[in-house]
């Protein structure tokens, strides 16, 4: 599978780094859903665009939805990773130096 280094997939049929530039943020289940890009959190406004992006990624890297990863009962992929930021209650719950926003999100990167 073709990637460019933290923008997954690249390839004709799957995301263009620039398709995921322009797809960076949605909302699932309530929670607002971050794409990480070269080590810069990207924000947008919700949009219904970005959760159909993310959706592709997770059937591409994990050849499911990502409401099959959220169940957590799909291993990491190669590049790219989903956890919830903020959110004590949740086993995957990390904080660190570098992201130290502490809102709930999940954050794909590498």
């Amino acid at each position: 599978m073709a990637s460019n280094n933290r923008t997954g997939p690249t390839t004709s049929s799957r995301l263009s780094p620039r398709s995921i530039r322009s797809l960076v943020a949605a909302t699932y289940d309530g929670v607002p859903v971050v794409l990480e890009d070269d080590g810069d959190w990207l924000l947008t406004h919700n949009e219904p665009r970005a959760r159909a992006a993310l959706d592709r990624f997770y059937r591409e890297h994990f050849d499911r939805t990502l409401d099959a990863h959220w169940d957590g009962h799909v291993p990491q992929p190669r590049r790219g990773w989903l956890r919830p930021v903020g959110d004590p209650d949740h086993p995957w719950r990390e904080t660190t130096a570098d992201h130290p926003e502490a809102y709930p999100a999940l954050y794909i990167g590498d």
